[in-house]
């Protein structure tokens, strides 16, 4: 500001890809309240999923000072990549930014529907929503629900396995979990062969997921326990 710019957007997250970490919108909200040309933006693209379940709504803190929202159904919520849902506070500013209406583009049934082509960049698009249509008539709500509580409760219980050796560090709060003090429940040979095996699986794909395995072995236990909510895909 005092250079003479001027912010206008602002882009946070609620549950990041890679490490399920959170901004604080209850602190970044306010401040972006004070410019009234800043457009603050959530990005909830991963974690975002789990907010269907009311337990995980506290993590939600803040969204009173969004302007939009995001989440993709194709990274936690059993549709086929690829499909994006996006929320806005006032459509107004997005679509009178995006227009687009030449002549050949004109009809007369205009005012009786909503046009997407005037919400992003496309001209035209395919149509995701049916995918997640087909997604949430075949589960319900309740079904969608318990296929992220099962998740949640595969993540703190590979937590907790982690937090008994010695070897590794759990360096960050595991948030997206309904469930706790599971250590004394998880004892099946077979749960832990399976973990193992996704320790395996990130050794040899080392060279994709570069961040992975530098010399900080916290680092890496951090992302063996966001990995393990990908590779259940059953409920």
């Amino acid at each position: 500001m005092a250079k003479g710019l001027v912010p206008f957007f602002v882009s946070t997250t609620l549950g990041t890809t890679s490490c399920c970490s959170f901004d604080n919108l209850t602190e970044i909200g306010p401040v972006c309240r004070r410019f009234a040309a800043v457009w603050l933006h959530v990005d909830g693209a991963y974690a975002g999923n789990a907010f269907i379940c009311p337990e995980n709504k506290p993590l939600m803190a803040g969204m009173q000072y969004a302007d939009s929202f995001n989440t993709n159904p194709n990274k936690w919520l059993l549709v086929n990549f690829d499909c994006s849902t996006y929320w806005v506070r006032d459509r107004i500013k997005l679509t009178s930014a995006l227009v687009v209406d030449p002549l050949y583009l004109q009809h007369a049934n205009s005012d009786e529907a909503i046009d997407y082509r005037h919400w992003g960049v496309p001209l035209s698009r395919r149509f995701r929503a049916l995918k997640l249509w087909f997604v949430i008539r075949k589960y319900g709500i309740e079904g969608l629900q318990s296929y992220i509580r099962n998740h949640c409760r595969l993540a703190k219980s590979f937590e907790a396995l982690v937090r008994k050796d010695s070897r590794f560090e759990v360096i960050n709060e595991v948030k997206v979990s309904s469930l706790k003090n599971l250590t004394d429940r998880i004892r099946s040979t077979v749960f832990l062969k399976w973990h193992y095996t996704i320790i395996k699986i990130i050794i040899v794909t080392q060279s994709v997921f570069h961040c992975l395995f530098q010399s900080d072995f916290s680092r890496q236990c951090n992302i063996v326990i966001t990995f393990s909510v990908f590779i259940f895909p059953f409920p």
